[in-house]
């Protein structure tokens, strides 16, 4: 399995055999996380920059790696087939060499180059395009097309899962060859394909499996009978296998549900940090969770907002916007995490910034992105956004006119929600 996109992906003149090793181990847990029906692999002339990843769909890349994409619609990106080395395709699921097809990148007008949809080519496969010459030059990329959903649902973590693009830049460091830049993907998420391509299980659990173990131990636990051990057995041949993600699973499930005494709590907090150590952003934000307030906690927080734990990053927004931690207050750091949240879609981050920007605190007030920000929260069904909005058509405030008929719109659906009717219950109508 996978021998001939090993070798493929072998080194040849001019590449690296370290960086040629990540590009194999890459293509290799692209292949198994995902298991495309088909695998398309590209050789590129010489490295090629992130400015590749436009033809995935926009995307903001601010101060920090991480790129959110807006759109699910993936295009074919207009290489030259000057520039292409070689190209090969490879049938699931044992991904053997498949018959050859047309070339992918052809000459055609530039208006047309920017319309071919990679979906019509195969809607079911991968795209995996990495550069030659590395040794020369020092630095390598690999960028990976994932066209498999033709909308994207409303949780955005469920769209990693269905459709995705992704750019990864590394170079050569005093001898080592180091990521340096990311589009579209987390240094965990990079550190996990590098880890599943590199495993050396034949059959190494897939997205799908994951999920399915996820869902048959959720099932498990609605029975208040059923003991610790079933679940262990489920999960334990994953995590035997340094399996990083089944790591996390078991600790959580154990943290959340069972109490088998200190032993037992020691060792699942030891595969939390295992996890966590191994770049999984979940399991470092679970772990700083088992840590009193002070700085070590605090430290494992950035932590795991660097590795793109979503909850971690709303969250130090909130805690660079108060100070209540021990780290300082910093109106400017808390804008940056709002915002790194906020693209990605978590509804209370995108309140938040909305709110500093139309303050104007962090950030240079503007009101038309506090309300785009506040309104895309609402739309998630944030509570406390809706009644911002009411309030802010109702009396004109921040630099926005006061609006009847939206203020009317937003008061309707603000009555709907449960603070509506908390706030009734407490301070009466006039007070809601």
């Amino acid at each position: 399995m996978f021998d001939g996109v090993a070798n493929f992906a072998s080194t040849l003149q001019g590449d690296s055999g370290e960086f040629m090793r990540k590009v194999r181990a890459l293509v290799i847990g692209v292949a198994r996380d995902y298991e495309p029906a088909r695998l398309y692999i590209i050789r590129i002339d010489n490295w090629f920059g992130p400015k590749w990843m436009r033809f995935a769909g926009k995307f903001s890349a601010g101060k920090h790696f991480y790129a959110g994409i807006h759109k699910v619609t993936l295009h074919v990106p207009p290489f030259v087939p000057h520039r292409v080395v070689a190209e090969r395709a490879f049938a699931g699921p044992n991904y053997d060499e498949t018959v050859a097809r047309p070339p992918l990148h052809i000459e055609c007008a530039s208006m047309l180059a920017l319309t071919r949809r990679i979906t019509d080519v195969d809607k079911e496969a991968a795209f995996i395009w990495f550069s030659s010459g590395s040794e020369a030059q020092q630095r390598g990329s690999i960028m990976v097309y994932l066209p498999v959903a033709t909308l994207p649902p409303p949780n955005r973590r469920e769209w990693r899962e269905r459709s995705e693009a992704f750019y990864m830049g590394f170079s050569q460091r005093q001898g080592s060859w180091e990521l340096a830049m990311l589009r579209g993907i987390s240094r965990g998420e990079a550190a996990h394909l590098e880890e599943s391509g590199n495993s050396s299980v034949d059959n190494p659990r897939s997205k799908a499996e994951r999920r399915r173990l996820v869902d048959e131990t959720k099932l498990l636990l609605e029975d208040d009978a059923i003991e610790w051990t079933t679940l262990e057995a489920l999960w334990r041949p994953y995590v035997d296998r340094n399996d990083v993600d089944a790591q996390f699973h078991l600790a959580e499930f154990y943290l959340d549900y069972y109490d088998e005494g200190p032993q037992k709590e020691m060792e699942m907090k030891d595969l939390l940090r295992r996890a966590a150590n191994q770049g999984h952003a979940d399991a470092a934000y679970r772990l700083r969770q088992q840590y009193p307030e002070g700085a070590e906690r605090d430290a494992l927080l950035l932590k795991a907002g660097e590795l793109e734990s979503l909850e971690a990053q709303r969250d130090l927004g909130a805690l660079y916007a108060t100070g209540d931690w021990t780290g300082p207050r910093d109106s400017v750091r808390a804008v940056e995490w709002y915002r790194r949240a906020a693209e990605r879609g978590h509804p209370d981050a995108q309140y938040n910034l909305g709110f500093m920007c139309l303050i104007g605190e962090g950030v240079e007030a503007n009101p038309n992105e506090g309300l785009r920000w506040l309104k895309r929260s609402a739309d998630q069904g944030d509570e406390c956004a809706i009644r911002l909005l009411a309030d802010l058509y109702r009396n004109g405030k921040y630099g926005i006119p006061a609006d009847a008929v939206e203020a009317k719109l937003w008061q309707e659906r603000y009555r709907k929600t449960d603070l509506y009717r908390l706030r009734e219950q407490k301070w009466g109508a006039e007070g809601a």
